[in-house]
């Protein structure tokens, strides 16, 4: 029987739901910003799931798209007038306001329906129908032939990006905040508190970034590479 959701058991169901996939899974929501701790379920599937993500309403930036694509067989596909909220595996079903999106994740009060593929057959694979239909007009993304954005050596001279806001900053792993951001993280200046973005390439770092360690590890490994530190 339909379960009735509310935010935090949206948010429940959909990791038991990740982890819970044999074969296939699929995210259906118009807007992505995958949080950290969904990222790695995720990344965690086993080799044989096919994870599909239909997404709508606005395009990926190139690091989120970097991101997702480090994930085993994942499958993207872009419908433009998309505003359904649906996420299922072979068990189970959420239908929901909630989009697959970090701020509505925690910020916002949502409602949903959980159904089991046995017990609601008839609503399970209405759903899922309808998300097929979907394919069928979607336009499937691939990952793009240069791959992930690289930053000139030169360029480091000149601009970083602050890892609280991503915005363009002079490139200074020692000051790696806006002065706003810098303002808002003094009073308690936590140097290990997860922080969103590289300093040097601006991409999402899903928390693996802090005031102690501002570039990405991949990219401090290239930065030790060229010389840049010791």
């Amino acid at each position: 029987m339909a379960e009735f959701l509310r935010t935090f058991g949206i948010s429940m169901h959909l990791e038991n739901l990740v982890c819970g996939a044999e074969s296939e899974l699929f995210l259906v929501s118009p807007y992505l910003q995958i949080s950290r701790h969904l990222y790695e379920r995720l990344a965690s599937l086993d080799a044989n799931v096919t994870t599909t993500i239909i997404y709508g309403k606005s395009d990926l930036n190139r690091q989120e798209e970097n991101m997702l694509y480090e994930l085993d067989n994942l499958q993207m596909y872009y419908v433009d007038n998309l505003h359904a909220k649906c996420y299922f595996n072979e068990q189970s079903m959420i239908i929901t306001s909630m989009n697959l999106y970090e701020y509505s994740e925690k910020n916002n009060r949502e409602m949903g329906v959980l159904l089991d593929s046995v017990k609601d057959k008839l609503a399970y694979d209405a759903a899922v129908e309808e998300t097929m239909s979907m394919l069928k007009v979607a336009e499937e993304r691939k990952r793009r032939k240069n791959g992930p954005r690289r930053i000139n050596i030169i360029s480091l001279d000149q601009y970083g990006f602050c890892i609280r806001t991503g915005k363009k900053i002079p490139f200074n792993p020692e000051k790696p905040f806006t002065a706003y951001a810098y303002k808002n993280w003094a009073p308690w200046g936590n140097p290990d508190y997860e922080e969103r973005y590289c300093h040097m390439t601006g991409e999402e770092s899903f928390g693996q970034t802090s005031y102690n360690r501002p570039i990405l590890l991949k990219n401090y490994r290239e930065l030790k590479r060229m010389g840049v530190f010791n």
